[in-house]
């Protein structure tokens, strides 16, 4: 069973020495970091892509196309880091292995003097040893990225396995990556996944407005 984490874990653009201040707070259940950058303005990280990991990419966004599917451009363009790792995090207390994560960043100054200087940005990261077993070109790799594409281009999270469909599947918090059904069906599950009906059900992960709202923005001690 090859675990599909989802993250909403939010990091400064400056994570080095002093100049960070972390608080953390619960956003809709899910852990949510807010990072002061002390003294200086957060700058967005540069953009990051790997080449196979763009080709499944730009294969969601076509097939969205294809179903009539809208992606924000505004929420497409925070997408920013897609990159194969050996150190995906595990989840805590679980033995599962993590395949990838959506994650969500964001940073903001704690000088009064620069205004609204708070940034946000998306990171897809995919662990390496899934891309050396199965191959780029693989059901396995894309279910990996279409899922994390689905949390970090239209904001969702997960469907629950005890209340949902098999053919949805795709956005279980977990998969087998060796059942023969879902590889052997996955082009049609993902079809049936950008039906809008479908993508209604699954539920939206925290606004910027939600974590905006969290009181660790205003209680961080310096």
């Amino acid at each position: 069973m090859i675990r599909l984490l989802f993250g909403f874990f939010l990091f400064s653009a400056c994570d080095k020495g002093p100049k960070v201040v972390v608080s953390s707070a619960a956003v809709k259940g899910l852990l949510v970091q807010l990072h002061l950058v002390q003294g200086e303005n957060p700058q967005l990280p540069s953009l990051q892509f790997d080449p196979d990991l763009a080709v499944l990419r730009d294969a969601f966004d076509k097939q969205a196309a294809a179903a009539h599917v809208y992606i924000d451009p505004d929420e497409s363009a925070k997408l920013r880091v897609m990159v194969l790792r050996d150190d995906v995090p595990s989840e805590p207390g679980t033995n599962a292995k993590t395949a990838g994560l959506c994650l969500t960043f964001s940073a903001r100054s704690d000088n009064p003097l620069l205004g609204d200087s708070t940034v946000f940005w998306k990171e897809i990261h995919v662990e390496r040893g899934f891309a050396s077993k199965y191959g780029m070109k693989s059901p396995q790799m894309k279910l990996i990225l279409f899922h994390e594409l689905f949390h970090c281009r239209f904001n969702k999270t997960h469907l629950d396995p005890a209340t949902t469909a098999k053919a949805e599947a795709i956005m279980f918090p977990s998969a087998d990556f060796d059942d023969p059904e879902l590889m052997g069906h996955l082009d049609r599950y993902i079809t049936e996944m950008f039906d809008p009906a479908l993508m209604a059900k699954i539920p939206d992960g925290p606004s910027t407005e939600d974590i905006l709202k969290q009181p660790g923005w205003k209680t961080l001690k310096f």
